[in-house]
């Protein structure tokens, strides 16, 4: 990382702190910093320790807990206790914390748990589990695909995929309420990071009905289908570069001649012999493939600020 100094005044000279760290730090206009002389090297350090942030949620419905405990977790809380009116078994506790990375259990009794965080979030973990979710999501449509051609797969395997991209989602949730993400583009980083997600549980529904119903083989179905996942690797692969590319204008130029098309009389003639189920599931994934584009530009404005 490198910073040009400014000229402040004739003897003064400044350079400006990167803004993600000044967001983690909590740093404001007036706080005092430390800054160490090292031989050539200055190091700046901020004062203070990031503030603990605590919650006690009381739990009416054990059934509820999930639920419950993912909007806390996914808020960014690091100590999270709970306080339940029917006993909780600690069997039933630990395997709802497999859905959270990094949630841990600090003490336990029947009627109070409390959990904390054992890791900190980091800005490179908002990539790297990003990227997760669009690698596990580019081998369901890859498993999907062989399915459509009548090949054997695994309903189990994607079942498996679709909650570790959850698990995944929900981290960066988490991540971007730690103070990672600047306020001004959460949204935008908040609808990214679900619609990538909620891609991957479409695929899992094609999976599931593909795997209790005997469908039909339709060729301008598989077609739509790999076209599909074309613009899904597109789209991943704007994101692992952090750059706008031909991929961008092939993914909206592509779906807005679509628009048209799809509600006209060309989709009941194309498509009349496929699947209605699998075909609405498709055309949903296309949509929120373009507005997960849409919503890049602000995310990877984010990204490239430092």
């Amino acid at each position: 990382m490198k910073r040009s100094a400014i000229q402040v005044n004739s003897t003064t000279l400044a350079i400006t702190l990167p803004k993600k760290w000044t967001i983690s730090q909590g740093i404001l206009k007036g706080h005092e910093l430390t800054v160490t002389q090292n031989n050539d090297e200055l190091i700046v350090a901020a004062n203070s320790k990031k503030a603990i942030r605590k919650v006690n949620i009381d739990i009416d419905n054990n059934e509820s807990l999930q639920v419950i405990l993912g909007s806390a977790y996914r808020a960014g809380y690091d100590y999270i206790t709970l306080n339940f009116n029917e006993d909780i078994s600690l069997g039933k506790i630990q395997k709802i914390l497999e859905f959270f990375v990094g949630l841990d259990i600090e003490s336990f009794d029947p009627k109070k748990v409390t959990v904390t965080m054992i890791a900190t979030p980091e800005n490179k973990d908002i990539e790297f589990f990003t990227n997760k979710i669009f690698l596990s999501t580019q081998v369901m449509f890859e498993q999907i695909h062989s399915a459509f051609l009548g090949k054997k797969f695994l309903f189990s395997d994607l079942v498996q995929m679709w909650e570790n991209n959850i698990r995944a989602k929900d981290y960066v949730m988490r991540a971007m309420n730690t103070g990672l993400i600047s306020k001004d583009h959460l949204g935008d980083h908040y609808t990214f990071v679900h619609v990538i997600e909620k891609i991957s549980g479409s695929l899992w529904h094609i999976g599931q009905y593909l795997d209790n119903h005997k469908v039909v083989s339709c060729k301008s179905l598989q077609n739509l289908f790999l076209e599909t996942s074309e613009l899904y690797r597109l789209l991943a692969q704007m994101v692992k570069k952090k750059e706008f590319s031909a991929g961008q204008k092939t993914i909206l130029d592509r779906t807005k001649v679509e628009e048209d098309w799809f509600n006209g009389d060309k989709l009941a003639a194309h498509f009349s012999r496929c699947d209605p189920v699998i075909l609405s599931l498709i055309v949903g994934i296309r949509m929120m493939i373009v507005s997960a584009t849409t919503r890049y530009m602000s995310v990877l404005s984010d990204f490239n600020q430092k």
